[in-house]
This record gives C-alpha cells, sequence and structure tokens, in this order.
C-alpha cells in the first residue's frame, strides 16, 4: 500500500525527548505492522483450533488489484483430493485444446467427477506432464503421485509411496488462480472460458465451502474448485484385499478467485486437513472465507453461524494496537498510533489516553497511519492521532493509551511512552 507520508513538525522552541522503549506492536528497524488482511488471517489460523482441534490449516489469499499477500501455514502440504483437478484441466488445455477438454467441464466442476479427473490427466500428457507443468507454473509444494480413476495414472518421476499420496499447498493453489486469472498460463478467450467452468453450478450437496457464507451477489464471480475426502469413504486394503472404511486423513480444501462487483478481485485458497471434526473443516471452511472477503470489503458481514463454536461468536477477543509517538509542550501533546479490534476488523476502535495516571482525553482509531519512517496505510484506517490539551509542570511524564473492546472481552493497554517537558 502506498500513501503520502505524514510527518509530525513542532514549533523550533518546543523541546520533547522520547526515553522509553517502543511500545508493544512497533518495529524498532522501522517496518510496518501487519496489514488487515494479514492480522485476520493469522487470527483465523487460532480460530481454526475451536473447529478442529487436531487439524492442519493452511491458508493463502492475495489481492490482484494491489498485490497484498496474506498466509497462514500456506506453504504446508496438505491432502488435495480433487482439489488439484483445476490444475489438470489447465494443463489439459495447453496440451490438447479447448475444444478437447470442453466435454469435462460440467463432469469436473459441478460433480468432481474422478473419471472426468482422470480423462483431463490423459490430455494434460499424464502425471508426470502435469507435475511438470504445476511445477514450471513455481507450484513446488505440489505433486501427483497416483490416480486411478478415468485411467491408471502413476508418476514415473516421483513413484512415491507418500504419505498423502496426492499433496499441495494454499500458497500454490493461490498462486496457480492468480497466475491463470492474470492471463500468464492461457490465452485471453481460454482463460475466460476455464474461469466460467469455475462458476459452473454444483451439485446438490457438493461442498461449495467457499461460496457458502458469501454474499450471494458473490456467487457469479467466484471461480473456484473444491476437493474433499470426508470420514467413512471406503477402500481395498492392499494386504487383505478387504474393503474397509477409512476415518483418517479427511481433508476439505477450496480454492479459486474472486471478483467483487465493482471493486477488488483476490485468489484464495483454504484447507483443513486431518484431524477429528468433518463438522469442524466444512464450518471453518466457509467462515475463513467469509472473513477473508469481508475484510477485503471492508465491510461486516456477521460470517459466524449458531453453531459455530461460541469462541468465535462471543467477540471476546481483546483489541490490538500501539502507541507509536508522542510530541508536546507543557500546554499540549500529540499521540499518534494504531488499534484495531480482531472482532470487529471493519470498526474502529476507541482508544482513551492517561498522562501520569490520570484520563485526559480519547480518539476513535479511524485514520490512515504512517508507521514509522514507511507510508502504511490501513483503509478504512486503524490509525489515531489526537492533541491533548494537558498543563504538564517540567520533568518526565508518562502518556498512556488503552484501546476498548468493541464487546464481552477486556479493553487492552497498547502502550505506553515517556516524554521531558523542559
Amino acid at each position: 500500500m502506498n500513501g503520502a507520508k505524514r510527518v509530525m513538525t513542532a514549533a523550533a522552541a518546543l523541546s520533547l525527548l522520547l526515553v522509553a522503549p517502543m511500545p508493544a506492536g512497533a518495529d524498532s528497524s522501522g517496518g510496518s505492522p501487519p496489514t488487515p488482511l494479514q492480522r485476520v488471517v493469522s487470527r483465523l489460523g487460532e480460530e481454526a483450533n475451536y473447529f478442529d482441534p487436531s487439524g492442519i490449516i493452511g491458508i493463502s489469499v492475495v489481492r490482484l488489484d494491489t498485490g497484498e499477500e496474506a498466509t497462514f501455514q500456506g506453504d504446508r502440504w496438505l491432502k488435495a483430493a480433487s482439489g488439484l483437478k483445476a490444475t489438470w484441466m489447465v494443463a489439459a488445455i495447453r496440451r490438447s485444446g479447448i475444444e478437447a477438454v470442453e466435454p469435462l467441464a460440467v463432469a469436473v466442476f459441478g460433480q468432481s467427477s474422478n473419471d472426468a479427473g482422470g480423462l483431463a490427466i490423459g490430455l494434460g500428457g499424464g502425471l508426470d506432464a502435469i507435475n511438470s507443468f504445476t511445477s514450471g507454473l513455481g507450484m513446488k509444494e505440489t505433486l501427483v503421485v497416483e490416480w486411478t480413476f478415468g485411467g491408471e495414472w502413476r508418476s514415473s518421476d516421483f513413484p512415491g509411496p507418500h504419505p498423502y499420496l496426492n499433496f499441495t499447498t494454499a500458497d500454490d493453489l493461490a498462486a496457480f488462480w492468480r497466475l491463470v486469472y492474470d492471463g500468464w498460463v492461457l490465452s485471453a478467450a481460454d482463460t475466460n472460458t476455464f474461469l466460467e467452468w469455475g462458476r459452473i453450478e454444483r451439485l446438490p450437496g457438493y461442498p461449495s465451502g467457499l461460496l457458502t457464507r458469501l454474499p450471494p451477489d458473490v456467487w457469479s464471480g467466484v471461480s473456484f474448485k473444491m476437493g474433499w475426502l470426508p470420514p467413512g469413504r471406503t477402500e481395498e486394503d492392499e494386504e487383505t484385499g478387504e474393503i474397509v472404511e477409512v476415518d483418517a486423513l479427511d481433508t476439505l480444501i477450496g480454492s479459486g478467485v474472486v471478483e467483487v462487483p465493482d471493486g477488488p478481485v483476490y485468489a484464495l485458497a483454504i484447507g483443513s486437513f486431518g484431524g477429528t471434526s468433518w463438522p469442524g473443516k466444512v464450518a471453518f471452511v466457509a467462515y475463513a472465507a467469509c472473513r477473508i472477503h469481508e475484510t477485503i470489503i471492508g465491510e461486516d458481514l456477521a460470517c459466524d453461524r449458531p453453531g459455530d463454536p461460541h469462541r468465535v461468536r462471543a467477540d471476546t477477543d481483546p483489541p490490538i494496537g500501539g502507541l507509536h509517538s508522542v510530541e508536546g509542550t507543557a500546554g499540549f501533546l500529540e499521540v499518534r498510533g494504531w488499534a484495531v479490534d480482531p472482532d470487529d476488523i471493519s470498526g474502529h476502535v476507541l482508544v482513551r489516553f492517561t498522562v501520569d495516571g490520570f484520563w485526559t482525553g480519547s480518539d476513535r482509531a479511524n485514520e490512515r497511519h504512517s508507521w514509522g519512517g514507511d507510508a502504511f496505510i490501513v483503509d478504512p484506517g486503524h490509525g489515531f492521532g489526537d492533541t491533548l490539551l494537558v498543563e504538564l509542570s517540567p520533568g518526565p511524564h508518562e502518556v498512556c493509551a488503552v484501546a476498548i473492546n468493541d464487546g464481552d472481552g477486556r479493553d487492552t493497554g497498547i502502550g505506553c511512552l515517556s516524554v521531558v517537558v523542559r
């Protein structure tokens, strides 16, 4: 994000000395704090524990209009299930042409047919050709070892075995959709056709987690692919030949690109793998997609649902922030910093100030904010800057800021700084 620096000035006759260490959240090297999108994604990584306490989570988001990226364990391996079928379709288009691949579109995107996925592998030249294709796109942590539907497909270059068989990462999937959308992989006409395939209506019962909690007016602008392996599925035991129920390595993963009507475009991937709660996975992927969306559009979408863990519905998370600078004289102090409540990322936190322990004033954290020496703008803005009128005697004084919680949780002291008035 770019913006004009806001430089605080004081009259030459005024004297001020900062003697306290940097407040919590500040970067002494002059760097920027996490962006709102990264803060939300990091918090989602923490909240995932309440949906499925033992699962592996991977989240990756990139705004195509600004290049802003956010990730949580985006490099962790996730069992891919059908989540990679979109990449097979693109590889097939490049090798065999759009006309040869189009008959598979409804089966792959609308029904997630495994046999159609196998046919796409064949049109893409086989697993080794597809692995070479995805690697060439920079998807270095994505690999398909075996697929036994629509043909017997096994990799010769990577014969396995691998504990997850076929795997990928959230970072790889988000990067794939970004490259496709930006026109780096297919021609413009083929890109538009492929994205339309990703918008094909899903069959009833098909997990559409990336759409579930988004506003309906956004659905037509979401091109995506889900992959899932729920508990209760069966497979043949290689030693005994018996059909056994599989209740391990469950996975739910979704990735795609979202075109906001008259707004930004972003690519994302959200995966939940392993763990013990399938309902928790389904709820979390939908919840996370909604929270990411509301952060990007700057609106409160009420993403939680009655069945979600109480922890994510109670608005008990404390605000975060930092008091960045204090300057002034015996008659006034200028305070600067930032604050945001994770429970209401689009809201504006009230910040109260004390001087030497006495309440002095308050301000809303609703401004664009210049952090240290680097320009940093939070949109719609979580910075504050206020002038406190206060009579101060010569000598040291302590100025503190407290961010007020918007819900039931505790307020948060976001820093104290000392000034010396001469």
